[in-house]
């Protein structure tokens, strides 16, 4: 059995407006959780702002580079250095946080705000937690788990909000996870956009509206979020295969006849 001897810490984590931090082979383990502003983060294969909610772990070994922008970012971490376990070798990587994880987060948070006598030994266990329950989000099997929560929270949310005036991107900026990562997620599960999803969500409630009730479809076009009632009609039409008042009249007509 390999011996891991590795010296920890656990506490606050802050850089201010123009950090930048590259490794090239990372010496260290060390988990940084978001809890203000952005943090970036970039390998050979992507570039991602880790925003309150995410974590990045940096493995021993790993490649990358950390900045921030014209704001900085706040956080808690967790850092090991020595005779590590192999979860804590390999590649950088990007996990969103479950609820224990967040849960973590926020105890750790707690502690520092008010400490103790025992904060240190306190910190250093909810450190230790903290760590392995990113490990855990990052394993493959664990990560296609909460991609498909997240694309069921996306959709759950752009059902709610079918009546907002207002885009995808922005219809989801109160989910903690990144736009970018979010279209990903809601692609891979339901093989299609969010932005996609909307349009198709706002024209089922449109077809609602018009066999349920006597609204003008101006009226309708308005009420869900359309910039106008031509607008809404080419959408219509475009997916639907005729306009809204024919769609009316047809559907009229088929309640009539049975």
């Amino acid at each position: 059995m390999r011996h891991y001897d590795y010296h920890i810490t656990a506490g606050r984590k802050s850089q201010p407006g123009g950090y930048r931090f590259a490794a090239g082979r990372y010496g260290q383990f060390q988990v940084i959780a978001v809890t203000g502003n952005k943090l970036w983060f970039q390998t050979d294969t992507e570039v991602e702002a880790i925003s309150p909610g995410q974590a990045v772990l940096l493995r021993q070994g790993s490649a990358f580079t950390l900045w921030t922008e014209r704001t900085g970012y706040t956080g808690v971490c967790f850092i090991a250095l020595g005779t590590l376990p192999d979860e804590m070798r390999g590649p950088a990587q990007i996990v969103t946080a479950d609820a224990e994880l967040r849960a973590t987060v926020r105890a750790m948070e707690k502690e520092l705000t008010d400490p103790c006598a025992e904060s240190e030994a306190v910190l250093a266990g909810l450190g230790r937690a903290m760590a392995w329950q990113a490990i855990r989000l990052a394993r493959p099997d664990s990560a296609r788990r909460a991609a498909r929560d997240w694309a069921m929270a996306a959709r759950a949310t752009l059902d709610a909000g079918v009546y907002a005036n207002c885009g995808t991107r922005d219809a989801l900026g109160a989910l903690p996870k990144s736009y970018r990562q979010l279209v990903r997620d809601f692609h891979r599960t339901f093989g299609q956009s969010p932005k996609q999803y909307q349009l198709e969500a706002r024209l089922r409630e449109a077809c609602r509206l018009l066999l349920q009730t006597r609204l003008p479809v101006t009226t309708i076009a308005m009420e869900l979020g359309y910039c106008s009632s031509q607008h809404f009609a080419t959408q219509f039409h475009r997916h639907v295969g005729c306009s809204p008042s024919a769609w009316r009249a047809r559907q009229g007509r088929t309640a009539r006849q049975a």
